[in-house]
């Protein structure tokens, strides 16, 4: 390899004596002289191609996400050249897409994005708005409601407007345990739930159907815990001309699992 640095010395009076020149003339002409054919260029060639070729190392990738999934490019500059190893394998992992969860798997009657996925089972592990209002198993108290238990799925797999309500549910108590107001991504849910219960509301004898009663009394509740108590009027008054048309409280007496939702 070619020396890339010279000094020379000099005397007081910044002189620079022969032997330096030589040297100065020397490290300039690297390089400048040679011969195509000559002994010397044909032994650099050699040394060049008996060199084994630069394996590529997970720290010379970067993973980018296409449209159709995850793609590697090598000889790809690291996102600082100060950036150690470690930090390069972590900006890796950080880029690549994580697998889909068991929530993805469920035939819902729409696709389940993972941030859904996430709201979807927070909202069967821990429900702050759920539990506060049925708090039974908390003291060790089991209502046996004579109900088939996977109604709730089946549910979910085939009424789209329990599956958006459950999902505004889930949104709505994320935005709850984290003291804030209600977020974007949970007026999201809302705006996709209210044509869904107009839609119901519009059928003939929508009133009957316990789903009509449970999506309404899901808007009531989020509407009080979140101090929106114009709408939650609102929502009190429809639960309760639903209720008239069904035959007053009488009507539910052989749902418990309805009547305890109306009594929260």
């Amino acid at each position: 390899m070619p020396q890339q640095l010279a000094f020379v010395i000099t005397d007081n009076s910044g002189g620079i004596g022969s032997s330096e020149r030589q040297l100065i003339r020397r490290h300039c002409m690297q390089q400048k002289n040679k011969q195509p054919g000559s002994r010397r260029s044909k032994r650099e060639a050699a040394r060049a191609a008996a060199k084994p070729p630069r394996e590529s190392r997970p720290d010379d990738q970067v993973v980018t996400h296409s449209a159709d999934g995850v793609s590697a490019r090598n000889t790809v500059q690291p996102p600082s050249a100060s950036v150690s190893k470690e930090h390069s394998r972590l900006f890796i992992k950080q880029c690549i897409l994580p697998s889909p969860s068991d929530w993805a798997l469920f035939p819902f009657p729409e696709g389940l994005e993972p941030p859904a996925q996430k709201l979807m089972h927070e909202y069967f592990i821990h429900n702050p708005i759920r539990d506060s209002l049925f708090p039974f198993k908390h003291f060790g108290i089991h209502i046996d409601f004579d109900e088939d238990p996977f109604l709730c799925f089946r549910l979910l797999c085939s009424e789209k407007l329990c599956f958006r309500a459950i999902l505004l549910l889930a949104a709505a108590s994320d935005d709850l345990v984290s003291q804030r107001p209600l977020s974007s991504a949970t007026y999201r849910h809302l705006r996709r739930v209210l044509p869904l219960l107009n839609r119901r509301l519009s059928e003939k004898e929508a009133y009957q159907n316990d789903i009509t009663l449970y999506v309404v009394g899901i808007l009531a509740s989020i509407a009080v815990l979140f101090g929106d108590y114009h709408a939650a009027q609102a929502h009190a008054l429809g639960l309760s001309k639903i209720l008239r048309l069904r035959g007053s409280w009488v009507a539910v007496n052989d749902n418990p699992a309805i009547q305890l939702s109306m009594d929260r």
